[in-house]
């Protein structure tokens, strides 16, 4: 009761044959008591704070932040009012037979791992107790039900106050708290995205093919055009040559075309292949 402050004492009376000039008498239990209790300073709900987060160190790690039953009284002091404890996550891990030895206890009775209960301290529970065990007492929760809503706060999936605010820690929380409807909703978006990429790249195929059909269809009906001017071109030039190109037997008019072919269709490699193969079958059924 003296630890927490709900008892007092009040009556000095009781303290038999004190001197005098004695100017203090800690009456506290040395594991629990906070910085200001060791110095003899005036003990507020700050004290409070402090014990209830070493209450809650123990129960999360099995152990309290510091080792104080082999030290003297200067070195158990100096300990409390200046030692920085270490972040309980970091502890779970630590190194150290009666750590490792309190550790596999604590995983045994929680059913659970040190990777486990490492994962599940660090953040806000190394946060919260940090904040409760701090050195200054102003930088503690400023009552015990403010550090009871941290908790409640974890528990819930929330944004606790001991640690900085941002955008970013606000967002893990909101999907740590939603996450089947944010994974859903993300799925969701990513079939529409898939859908609309899949769509996009059906259409675009259909365009090129049906551009790629018209192309070789315009391009079948130059080749045609310009087949057709050659063949009259062949009996225009033939007539102006001989006057009358009826008076041409084919073997003549045939051996013109392939010259001309080869002159005026050098450049065009695959029309004038189109070309020859049409002389050479009009030579076969003629039986050249």
């Amino acid at each position: 009761l003296l630890d927490f402050g709900i008892a007092k004492l009040l009556d000095r009376g009781g303290l038999g044959d004190v001197p005098a000039t004695r100017t203090e008498l800690h009456l506290m239990t040395p594991e629990y008591a906070s910085p200001e209790q060791v110095r003899g300073e005036v003990v507020t709900t700050a004290s409070d704070v402090y014990q209830l987060g070493i209450l809650l160190h123990e129960l999360l790690t099995g152990q309290r932040p510091y080792e104080l039953a082999s030290l003297g009284p200067a070195e158990r002091e100096r300990v409390i009012c200046t030692q920085v404890p270490n972040r309980p996550s970091a502890i779970i891990t630590g190194s150290g037979n009666p750590t490792r030895a309190r550790v596999a206890e604590l995983c045994a009775l929680r059913r659970s791992t040190p990777a486990r209960l490492k994962r599940a301290l660090h953040g806000d529970l190394d946060r919260i107790l940090l904040k409760a065990l701090h050195k200054e007492p102003e930088r503690r929760y400023g009552s015990a039900d403010r550090l009871a809503q941290d908790i409640r706060c974890h528990l819930q999936g929330l944004p606790v106050t001991a640690r900085p605010d941002s955008w970013l820690y606000r967002s893990r929380k909101f999907v740590g708290r939603n996450a089947i409807p944010v994974a859903a909703t993300v799925f969701a978006l990513v079939l529409a995205v898939l859908a609309g990429a899949f769509y996009t790249t059906r259409i675009q195929s259909e365009r090129d093919l049906a551009e790629a059909e018209r192309d070789r269809a315009q391009a079948e009906t130059a080749k045609v055009a310009q087949m057709s001017r050659f063949l009259i071109g062949l009996f225009r030039s033939a007539d102006q040559r001989d006057g009358n190109a009826a008076d041409l037997t084919a073997r003549q008019l045939l051996d013109r075309g392939v010259a001309q072919a080869d002159r005026e269709l050098a450049t065009q490699p695959v029309l004038l292949a189109n070309m020859l193969h049409g002389l050479g079958r009009t030579y076969l059924e003629l039986g050249l």
